[in-house]
């Protein structure tokens, strides 16, 4: 089986697992988010010098402090390499209060020249630099 295809299965495999908890170990404490729905299908390929309209269709249940959620796409040079290569390309934030909800966190791109484009789900204490990774996908780029 060639390394495409079995990173495609990690990606399809970590979609219908995609849940963070927020507490910890205590997921009902603080909660928690869930993707329900991505645009465009992760079997899209993306080519370079397209405009995309990234959407993240969100589900949340926040129990404590107000979080912020964040939506980074970056791209990726080399996919195989074991290490980090990643440059963000475009984000956008919006910030969750107590309680259950959905949200769609939208932002438009023009594909760079790169292997893959990921797209993050960031989760934080609004303010806060740092937060958790809650999801990541990956899309092949054609030239």
């Amino acid at each position: 089986m060639n390394k495409n295809i079995c990173y495609l299965l990690l990606i399809i495999v970590f979609i219908f697992s995609s849940d963070l908890s927020l507490a910890g170990s205590d997921a009902k404490q603080g909660g928690s988010v869930k993707i329900i729905e991505i645009e465009p299908s992760l079997y899209t390929p993306l080519r370079v010098g397209s405009e995309v309209l990234f959407k993240v269709k969100i589900e949340y249940e926040i129990k404590e402090d107000p979080r912020a959620i964040k939506l980074i796409i970056q791209k990726r040079k080399d996919l195989y390499s074991g290490r980090i290569n990643s440059t963000g390309i475009g984000n956008t934030e919006e910030v969750l209060i107590h309680g259950k909800g959905q949200i769609i966190l939208e932002k438009e791109i023009k594909i760079p020249d790169a292997n893959a484009v990921e797209i993050v789900i960031i989760v934080k204490i609004p303010g806060q630099v740092q937060g958790l990774r809650a999801h990541m996908e990956s899309y092949n780029v054609i030239k």
